[in-house]
């Protein structure tokens, strides 16, 4: 790419735009030119930023500083291309606005590289720099200011280190005592309380304290409950409870616990402690123990314990420590003692817990007594007491009330048998009936007996092994109608049985498990003994009326059956019949699996029956007589005119008949046969009548009772009414069928004839099915349809599955295929060729292969499977398709057995109303057509209009509305909603506008992410203007989607609980989707239309967009107007007091911008610096409160969470508070702060409203408030407005603030001169009697800068307990001093214990009593006494109140008196007092100047003291310098060690695994193996010692190397060393920088052998040059990476591999080391200077300048020389040349 006129006129741009944005704080358009992986330096320390985001967060922090007050003069711009890089290069001076006046600031250079990506040019890299200030002409560095700033550098870094140490403790300990609270708050069950417990101990631990066991404890009134944790910490060890006594008897603790102290430490010797142990282990009720627990033997060996305790509000935690320890760390015990407070909210949470369980518990006991009270009110037979009782069983369980089995026992009238109403406990299932037990047999029944006759309430029966075995083979055995066997109930019982009875007047309440119940269980379960007495009445009343019911039962019965005999309109009807009387047996609780009629048995000698029972037989079946019981018993009483015969047969018996039978029924399933089969038995009841038979079975084996073969013989009489019914209905069928098919093919030809529209053909063809499967076809399927279309291809109409309900006609399977590409041996084939009128096409298995390849290959797979099922399953080899022709195809009845010969009559007249119906459906499908055209442009003209008028982004919903309704109309009957989503890519959000009738209409807002279903649609509908997005959501999917609409405020629409899949269909427009979503599928057609709708509203949103613009632009104008005039009234403030007019226009502008304010006015929020105080400068309408407000900070919510807002760094914050925080916080404020002196009608205005919110919008130093009392909060473009507003008073405020500190600076320098002028009198005094004439000066000085001053002078302690005082006088002059007794005046005395309290100053208001004393004493003192005269002589009062400024100082104290209290004159004093204790230092230095030589002579020692701790840290420094060079060395080393330990560590893992495999071998005596594996150790061991020593060898070099040098000189070999110091200081720099890495190459010398030097010293030369150059090549490779502006010629670089070589050479009388790197290379204007002492190239903090400096001198010490050889951009290389004449 070439650097063309238009390429650079786009980049000037860009740039100019840039560069405008960036001089106004324009953040938004700033951060809009900087790519993704943008990266900037910039001119202060901290401008290093490396990415976008916080680039643009330190522009937004600082953009204010310099918006609108830089002037850029004196500009150079060159821009150069590399590649796809364009570089500019900008040079200004820069001009700063100061007042009114722009200053000169310096010259900057700003660099810049831009590359071009899809938005346009964009900046990746930026540089800002400017000249060196440290250097002075001439320089290229100042090393003397670097000197000044380094050594000022190092102390600030221990004192920062010092402090981030202590904070960083103090974060690691809220740490920990914020995740206990958080464990605390998140606790689900009181039970969780013992996990905190744990996780305390864990946070003690890793806040590197010790603690053995860790434990709370509650103190209760009459014992304490103590949980403590394991011995190793990981959980809870102990759950127990102890006395109070125990700790009552030990006076320390007991007196602890009366007092208030929170913590006692109680050490304990081993004899104390193994007594305390063992009181605790007697005493204690222990519910857990931990194994780990210490033994005695434990406790002997740590020689006792200490508990440390300390208290809660309920108790105390506490944890222990081995042996005796008296005074443990004092930050142990403060950590407790935190511990305990957050402890404290644990606790607070484990009760409210406790609460809510216990009220959890009551509910569920109460829920249980319900259920069984509301199932026993429920009873309607006595039967169901069984199930109550079932029901019982599962309440108390759920209530923890473990047991086998438990429910009701009824005693009978003799008190002997106890009818038991229970689940079997083997299942837990109800029993069919009662089981009886007998109470008069074993004594533990007569015990339970004995105790029910005496109506206790509760009887408990404690048995053991042998007991229960003999109990429970007594329950199974002996009695009556137990469902299990003695040893089922046994393997089901608990080995110790315990029985609990509930006594109650008709029996009791029993319980069967295998643990005592609780007092507490005891108690529920005599409450459900009482709510059984309402289910016993229940059950006595039911058993009454069951008798009576029992007879209208069977009458009922018989009533049906007569009923559905009379009802019968056919003979096929006799089969209902008959199975209504099978379910009349049924309902009257008969055992009967089987019924059945034997017809006209007296004319037969078969059996011709129709039967019914509950599986899968046929309905008629006829039995040849084969010999078996059953048949000769019905030929026996056929013979003798019996009425009633019965037979039961044996399972043997049963099944020689079933076997016989199923001869005669085919058609019956394995299923079947397996069933009857299987039964044990057959009892058989017969009653034979006139001409009809009614016999019924069970395979139980159970004959019928006498009742049941009564109501047998009453059904049968009954049904020989019904045969004479069946008989006549028989005759009359046969002579109705010919009318009943004219009759269907008429109903065809009529829906036919009354189609209106084309859809109805439909439903003409369900009629035709429903007709042709009204006829009762014997084996029909279904019917077929085939059409040849016009476009040559057939549709195939299968009317199987076809059906309708009241809401839906569910259509044919419909199949599209070509004749000619289907198989030609395909029956279908088959059917077409034939042309006859009639013709019968057959399918066998082959054809049915071939239809199911056929559906198949025509998508029709879920269809051909369930075909395929079906064959299967009903075992059909054969169809029959008897077929006609059609005017345009072919007709068909599938049956499943060949036709009778009046289904070509029904076909063919069938076929002739289809011809019929089809030719009517042509006529009106081309007629609908153009009618669906006109209706489709009518809505979309609806559409069109509705979405011209769009004005505002609240109109979306009526185009919704309108979209919804004209689809309705169009017939998209299924559709759920109108959908229209409006997409912000800014904020990656969409509107979602819905609206339907059912929901009306909905604007909810959504993220682009965060939901699948909405991440496709976005995805999609953003690829193309044009996209359609259709998505069908089942299952979860559904599910997922609807809750995420929930989540984001969608209301829940009911419809969606109701369905099981959704569809959405929605069609880009551009800048979102229109569309709906649907419950049912749409179709081509329908897809069409909803895209003829998109385009209609595509047109109309494109015109909103401009008209949203063009209001937007206005909106614009008018904020930046008001901006602009709150900008120009900041800019015109000259005094600071000014701002509160700025603060009027801010709150005007708001208001006229519309911005709510509801609760009296805007806030403009101020801060200090260095608290959370704020002053708060209010405009309300009535100015009955505006001004500004001082609000200390207390703790709140309001100010609280603002607080936190702001700290957070959040722009805007936005909160609903309650009532409760609302009025705490004005009622402290109205009384703690400024807002006191607010009318108190607005005072009651504000804490009687209900509702309270807090907008603001923060910056810096600023923020804006806008409270509300009515709920009513700032909108979201209301908040941006706030927002900007903000910003501009920001500016305001900052304009108040400079204002603020000019003025202070005057009245700074107003004090400095007078501060000076005290100075200079001090320092010209030559005698000490000038003291007088200073003092005079200093109190000038006072009351020129303190007008308000009344009086003012000194006192100077005396050793006889006076003072002397020396006051000014008002001629300008000074008083005598005069002297009072300090100790006996109230004020004097008053400072003098200030004084000796250690004060800096005192300052306290005189009045009253208090000062007429003090002047009533004053004038005791005659010399006082005369001043005072002489004062009031001139016309001068005392002051009714006197305020004392005092200052101390060494000697005194300096005094200034005012009559109003005046704070600044605080600060003010001490300054004065600073200044005066150096004049009456001065006073005293001329009074001794014999002292004076003693003093200078003290201070040349001192000086020279000094020198020598500055030669001292000179040498330091050097040592620093080569302990950094070591400092490079340690993660080398690590690499280095760190290989031969992982040997070391995986052997000797290895070794122990084989001496587990050893030990188990010596166990079996597999001696050969232990001997082997013996082998395998010792050879691990061997490797062991083999990398030990390695390690070993590298320390030792290591230490050889960094050891304190002894200047000696030793053989050493010098690629050895340099070998090794390459290696480690790459694998230091890589340890610190994973991402750096180099080539090394290495060429050593072989023939050098060995040469003396001093190894420690060469290794540091070689090490530092090495360091170097990994150095140079890593900033090159950074600037290749990140920063290209450096760069005349980059061609390679993309390509660079950062290098570094060492080698060695023998020469002559020398050899050389070389180390050299293909970095940057050194600039040769710096070459020179490299060897000098702290020159450094490197960043600061990164060198100190000494590394070169001090290699230097080494290599002179060895004799040798050290060169540099160094060419820009390509690298440097270093030599070291050593003499090797004296070497070995």
């Amino acid at each position: 790419m070439k650097l063309t006129k238009k390429i650079e006129t786009e980049v000037l741009k860009v740039y100019d735009t840039w560069l405008h944005s960036y001089l106004n704080g324009d953040v938004a358009t700033y951060d809009s030119y900087l790519d993704e992986e943008y990266h900037f330096i910039g001119s202060t320390n901290n401008e290093e930023f490396l990415n976008r985001k916080a680039t643009t967060k330190f522009f937004y922090d600082t953009a204010e500083q310099l918006a609108g007050k830089c002037d850029l003069r004196n500009e150079t711009r060159t821009l150069e291309q590399f590649g796809e890089l364009i570089f500019i290069t900008h040079f200004f001076d820069a001009w700063f606005l100061n007042d009114t006046e722009y200053n000169y600031y310096g010259r900057f250079r700003f660099t810049s590289a831009l590359q071009k990506n899809k938005e346009g040019w964009r900046f990746i890299y930026q540089h800002f720099s400017m000249p060196d200030s440290k250097t002075e002409e001439g320089e290229t560095i100042g090393f003397e200011k670097i000197n000044e700033e380094n050594q000022q550098l190092r102390d600030a870094i221990q004192r920062r280190t010092i402090e981030l140490e202590s904070k960083n403790r103090e974060l690691e300990i809220e740490g920990a005592l914020q995740r206990i609270r958080a464990e605390a708050v998140a606790m689900k069950q009181s039970s969780d309380l013992l996990d905190i417990v744990v996780t305390m101990r864990t946070e003690f631990i890793k806040l590197g304290h010790e603690a053995h066991y860790f434990w709370h404890m509650m103190w209760l009134p009459e014992k304490y409950e103590k949980a403590m944790t394991s011995g190793d910490g990981t959980k809870i060890g102990f759950v127990m409870e102890l006395p109070r006594h125990i700790h009552g008897d030990i006076p320390m603790l007991a007196n602890w616990e009366k007092s208030d102290d929170a913590i006692i430490i109680y050490p304990m010797d081993t004899e104390a402690a193994l007594a305390y142990v063992d009181k605790m282990v007697t005493l204690g009720d222990f519910q857990n123990i931990d194994p780990q627990a210490p033994s005695e033997d434990d406790i002997r060996h740590i020689g006792g314990l200490t508990f440390i305790m300390a208290r809660t509000t309920h108790g105390e935690i506490g944890y222990s420590l081995p042996g005796v320890v008296k005074h443990p760390p004092k930050e142990d015990l403060e950590i407790l003692e935190k511990f305990a407070g957050a402890f404290d909210l644990a606790h607070r949470r484990f009760l409210d817990l406790k609460k809510a369980e216990k009220q959890t518990r009551e509910v569920a006991i109460e829920l249980g007594l319900e259920k069984v009270r509301s199932r026993s009110l429920a009873m309607h037979s006595s039967d169901e007491l069984r199930a109550a009782s079932a029901l019982l069983f599962i309440e108390i369980t759920k209530l923890g009330i473990e047991s086998i089995t438990s429910g009701y026992v009824l005693l009978d009238e003799d008190e002997k048998i106890g009818w038991n109403y229970m689940p079997d406990p083997s299942t837990g299932k109800i029993m069919p009936i009662a089981t009886g037990v007998f109470h008069d047999k074993t004594d533990n029944m007569k015990s339970i007996i004995k105790n029910w006759k005496k109506q206790e309430p509760v009887f408990v029966l404690d048995l053991d092994e042998k007991q229960t075995i003999a109990h429970q083979t007594f329950i199974a055995e002996e009695s009556l109608n137990f469902p299990i066997s003695a040893e089922k109930l046994i393997a089901v019982s608990p080995p110790q049985l315990k029985l609990h009875t509930f006594n109650f007047k008709q029996g009791y309440l029993l319980i069967v498990g295998g643990e005592k119940l609780s007092q507490e269980q005891i108690d529920v379960m005599l409450r459900f003994t009482k709510v059984f007495q309402q289910t016993y009445t229940r059950f006595l009343d039911l058993q009454k009326a069951e008798a009576q019911a029992r007879e209208a039962q069977i009458e009922m019965a018989l009533e049906k059956v007569r009923s559905r005999s009379m009802g019968m309109q056919n003979s096929e009807e006799l089969k209902e019949v008959i199975q209504v009387v099978y379910n009349q047996f049924i309902q009257l609780n008969i055992n009967i699996e089987h019924t059945g009629f034997i017809i006209n048995y007296k004319e037969r000698d078969d059996m011709y029956i129709w039967l019914a029972d509950n599986h899968d037989v046929p309905t008629q079946v006829t039995l040849p007589y084969f010999d078996c019981a059953h048949f000769n018993s019905f030929n026996v009483a056929k013979q003798r005119g019996n009425d009633f015969f019965a037979n039961q047969l044996s399972f043997e018996e049963k099944n020689k008949f079933y076997k016989n039978l199923f001869e005669f029924i085919p058609e019956a399933s394995k299923e079947i046969k397996d069933y009857y089969f299987g039964r044990k038995a057959l009892a058989i009841s017969t009653v034979l009548l006139d001409n009809i038979g009614l016999y019924i079975e069970n395979f139980d084996g159970i004959p019928y009772s006498e009742e049941e073969n009564a109501i047998l013989l009453r059904f049968g009489k009954v049904f020989q009414q019904t045969y004479t019914r069946f008989l006549d209905l028989k005759k009359a069928e046969a002579q109705t069928r010919e009318a009943q098919i004219n009759l269907a093919v008429e109903r065809v030809r009529a829906k036919a004839l009354a189609m209106y529209a084309s859809e109805e053909i439909m439903e003409v063809v369900f009629k035709l099915k429903e007709e042709i499967m009204g006829l009762d076809i014997p084996n029909v399927a279904a019917a077929t349809i085939h059409i040849k279309e016009k476009d040559g291809t057939y549709t195939m109409w299968d009317l199987t599955a076809m059906q309708a309900t009241k809401r839906k006609l569910y259509q044919p399977m419909k199949v599209n295929y070509r004749l000619e590409e289907i198989n030609p041996h395909l029956f279908i084939k088959r059917m077409w060729e034939h042309t006859d009128p009639y013709f019968l096409v057959v399918q066998d298995e082959e054809d049915f292969k071939r239809t199911l390849q056929f559906l198949r290959d025509h998508d029709r797979g879920k269809e051909a499977s369930d075909s395929e099922e079906l064959l299967k399953n009903a075992k059909i080899k054969k169809a029959y398709h008897p077929t006609i022709p059609l005017n345009n195809g072919r007709m068909c009845i599938d049956l499943l057995e060949p036709p009778s010969a009046e289904i070509e009559t029904i076909l063919t007249k069938m076929g002739a109303a289809f011809d019929l119906a089809y030719k009517r459906f042509e006529d009106l499908k081309k007629a609908e057509e153009q009618t669906k055209e006109a209706k489709i442009e009518a809505s979309l003209e609806k559409v069109r209009n509705v979405a011209l008028a769009l004005k505002k982004s609240e109109d979306m919903l009526d185009i919704a509305q309108v979209l919804y309704e004209q689809l309705l109309a169009l017939g998209f009957t299924d559709i759920r909603n109108a959908i229209i989503d409006i997409h912000n890519d800014d904020t990656e959000t969409f509107l979602d506008y819905d609206y339907s009738h059912d929901m009306s209409s909905a604007v909810t807002e959504f993220s682009f992410y965060g939901d699948p279903v909405i991440e496709q649609q976005i995805k999609k509908v953003q690829s193309s203007n044009d996209a359609f997005f259709e998505i069908e959501l089942k299952g979860a999917a559904l599910e997922e989607l609807i809750e995420t609409r929930l989540r984001n405020g969608e209301k829940d629409d009911p419809r969606l609980r109701q369905i099981d899949h959704l569809t959405y269909n929605l069609y880009s427009f551009g800048n979102g989707a229109i569309g709906i979503s649907n419950f049912g599928i749409l179709s081509d057609d329908q897809k069409k239309i909803l895209k003829r709708f998109r385009n209609v509203f595509t047109f109309a949103y494109k015109r909103y967009t401009d008209l949203a613009n063009a209001e937007a632009q206005a909106r614009e104008a008018q904020i930046e107007a008001a901006l602009e005039k709150v900008r120009s009234r900041s800019l015109a403030m000259h005094k600071p007091d000014e701002l509160q007019e700025v603060v009027a226009l801010v709150a005007e502008k708001l208001t006229e911008l519309g911005v709510i304010f509801d609760a009296g006015g805007v806030i403009l929020c101020t801060y200090f610096p260095d608290n959370k105080d704020v002053v708060h400068w209010i405009v309300a309408p009535d100015f009955s409160h505006s001004g500004s407000y001082f609000v200390p900070y207390f703790d709140n919510p309001i100010f609280k969470d603002a607080w936190d807002s702001k700290i957070r760094g959040d722009a805007y914050f936005s909160k609903e508070f309650s009532v409760e925080a609302k009025n705490h916080f004005f009622e402290y404020a109205f009384e703690h702060s400024d807002y006191k002196h607010f009318p108190e009608d607005y005072k009651q205005h504000v804490l009687k409203a209900d509702k309270h919110n807090l907008s603001a919008a923060w910056s810096k130093n600023s923020a804006i408030i806008i409270p509300s009392l009515t709920g009513v909060v700032p909108s979201e473009n209301e908040a941006e407005i706030i927002k900007r507003f903000a910003k501009v008073f920001e500016q305001a405020y900052i304009r108040f603030m400079d204002l603020q500190k000019a003025e202070e600076r005057a009245r700074e320098s107003q004090i400095d001169i007078a501060l000076e002028r005290v100075r200079s009198r001090t320092m010209g005094m030559q005698k000490s009697d000038e003291l007088a004439e200073t003092s005079a000066v200093l109190f000038k000085q006072i009351k020129e800068i303190a007008t308000e001053t009344w009086s003012c002078g000194f006192c100077i302690w005396q050793e006889n307990d006076e003072v002397e005082l020396w006051m000014g006088a008002d001629s300008g002059g000074i008083l005598p001093p005069m002297l009072i007794p300090y100790k006996e005046e109230p004020t004097h005395r008053d400072i003098y214990k200030a004084s000796l309290n250690g004060a800096v100053e005192y300052n306290k208001i005189w009045k009253g009593k208090a000062l007429k004393e003090h002047y009533a004493f004053l004038r005791t003192i005659p010399s006082v006494a005369k001043a005072i005269k002489v004062m009031e002589d001139s016309g001068l009062t005392l002051p009714d109140q006197q305020c004392y400024y005092v200052g101390f100082f060494k000697y005194g104290y300096l005094l200034l008196i005012t009559k109003e209290p005046n704070d600044n004159l605080i600060e003010l004093s001490k300054r004065f007092t600073n200044v005066f204790d150096l004049t009456y230092t001065r006073f005293l230095d001329l009074q001794l100047k014999e002292k004076q030589s003693v003093e200078l002579l003290a201070e040349k020692q001192r000086l020279e003291v000094t020198l020598t701790d500055l030669q001292a840290t000179q040498k330091q420094l050097i040592q620093s310098e080569k302990m950094a060079s070591l400092g490079e060395l340690t993660a080398g080393i690590a690499h280095e060690i760190q290989n031969p330990l992982n040997f070391v560590n995986n052997f000797s893992e290895v070794s122990n695994e084989l001496l587990e495999e050893m030990e188990e071998e010596m166990a079996s005596e597999n001696y050969e193996e232990a001997l082997e594996i013996l082998n395998d150790i010792k050879q691990n061991l061997e490797k062991i010692t083999h990398h030990g020593k390695r390690a070993d060898g590298i320390v030792k070099g290591m230490l050889q190397h960094s050891r304190k040098s002894t200047a000696e000189k030793e053989p050493t070999d010098i690629n050895q060393l340099a070998d090794e110091y390459l290696r480690l200081a790459y694998h230091g720099l890589r340890a610190k920088d994973k991402s750096f890495n180099a080539t090394l190459e290495t060429d050593f010398d072989e023939s050098i052998g060995m040469v003396n030097v001093i190894p420690q010293d060469m290794g540091r030369v070689i090490l530092n040059l090495i360091t170097n150059a990994f150095y140079a090549v890593n900033e090159k490779k950074s600037v290749v990476d990140k920063d290209l502006s450096g760069f005349k010629n980059l061609t390679g670089l993309d390509s660079y591999k950062p290098t570094v070589s060492v080698s060695t050479k023998k020469l002559k009388d020398s050899i050389e080391i070389i180390v050299k790197d293909n970095g940057n290379g050194i600039p040769k204007h710096v070459l020179d200077k490299i060897f000098q002492p702290f020159f450094t190239t490197k960043p600061t903090g990164l060198g100190t300048g000494l590394g070169l400096s001090l290699s230097y001198d080494i290599v002179k010490t060895h004799g040798g020389e050290l060169k540099v050889e160094s060419k820009e951009r390509t690298g440097s290389e270093f030599s070291i040349n050593l003499p090797t004449k004296n070497d070995v």
